[in-house]
C-alpha cells in the first residue's frame, strides 16, 4: 500500500502545471486535516508531536510522520505513520500506532463566490497494540467532506467525517474539525483557532489556539495548545509541527 502511494506520487512530477489551489495562498491547520490536495508533483513531509493529558493519564503521538503528495491534478494522497504513547497510572507504553492513508478529490476549486469542496476517504489499519492503548484494533473507513472559504484576511476550512470500524463490532462515530486563520505578519506569521470533536456518546470537544510561522518559504513550523471543553476530553495538551515542501 505505502509503496503504491509513493510510486503514484512520483508520477505526478511530470504532471501539468495547473494547480489545485487556484489563486491565493491558504494556511494549513495544525490539528485538523488540511482541505486542499497538494499540487501535481508537489510533496510535503510533516513531523507532528501531539501530547494530551487529563485525569491521571496521558496519550500522544511522538512523533507522527506524514507524507502528502499530488499525483495528478485535483487528487491528493497522504500516508501517516504515528508512534503512539500512552500512560495510565504507573504503566506506560510506546510503539507504532495505527497507520492510515487518505485520498481526496478537489471537486470545486476555491473561488471568490464559492467555497472549495473536497470529498475524501481515509483508511486506518490496526497496526497499533490495542491492549496497550496504542491503537483501535480495527480497520476503519472514514469518508469525509471538507470545505474552504476565504473571507478577506480570514481563511475558514473544515470537514465532517463518518468513521466506521469494519472489522470490529463497535459503534460508528461522526467527527468534525474546523479552523480559522488570520495573518499577523503578512506571509510569515499566522494565528489559528481550531475546534475538533465527535458526536459520540460520550462526545469529545477540543479548542486549540495556535500559530504558524513560515521559516524559509518551503519550511513552516506550528504550535497549538488544545484544551478540552467538556469532562470527557483530555484537559490540556501541546502540539508542535514542522513541514517541508518539495
Amino acid at each position: 500500500m505505502a509503496g503504491a502511494i509513493l510510486l503514484w506520487c512520483a508520477a505526478g512530477v511530470v504532471a501539468g502545471e495547473e494547480t489545485n489551489k487556484a489563486e491565493g495562498t491558504f494556511i494549513e491547520p495544525i490539528l485538523i486535516e488540511e482541505t486542499l490536495p497538494n499540487d501535481p508533483g508537489e510533496w510535503s513531509l510533516r513531523l507532528t508531536t501531539d501530547y494530551r493529558r487529563g485525569d491521571g493519564e496521558a496519550v500522544g503521538t511522538l512523533p507522527d510522520w506524514q507524507v502528502f503528495c499530488g499525483p495528478v491534478e485535483r487528487i491528493g494522497m497522504s500516508l501517516s505513520l504515528p508512534m503512539a504513547y500512552t500512560r495510565q497510572d504507573a504503566a506506560s507504553h510506546y510503539g507504532l500506532g495505527d497507520i492510515s492513508t487518505s485520498l481526496k478529490y478537489l471537486a470545486v476549486k476555491p473561488r471568490p463566490d464559492l467555497p472549495a469542496l473536497v470529498p475524501g476517504l481515509e483508511v486506518t489499519f490496526p497496526t497499533g497494540n490495542r491492549a496497550h492503548g496504542l491503537g483501535e484494533g480495527a480497520y476503519e473507513l472514514a469518508p469525509n467532506l471538507a470545505l474552504l472559504k476565504q473571507f478577506g484576511p480570514f481563511c475558514v476550512q473544515g470537514n465532517f467525517a463518518w468513521s466506521k470500524p469494519v472489522s470490529a463490532p463497535r459503534a460508528d462515530v461522526w467527527t468534525y474539525g474546523w479552523a480559522v486563520s488570520a495573518p499577523l505578519v503578512r506571509d510569515k506569521l499566522h494565528l489559528l483557532a481550531e475546534i475538533q470533536g465527535d458526536l459520540g456518546s460520550p462526545n469529545h470537544t477540543t479548542l486549540a489556539p495556535g500559530i504558524k510561522y513560515n521559516l524559509t518559504g518551503k519550511l513552516t513550523a506550528g504550535l497549538a495548545v488544545p484544551s478540552g471543553l467538556n469532562k470527557n476530553t483530555a484537559g490540556w495538551g501541546m502540539v508542535s509541527q514542522f513541514q517541508i515542501d518539495f
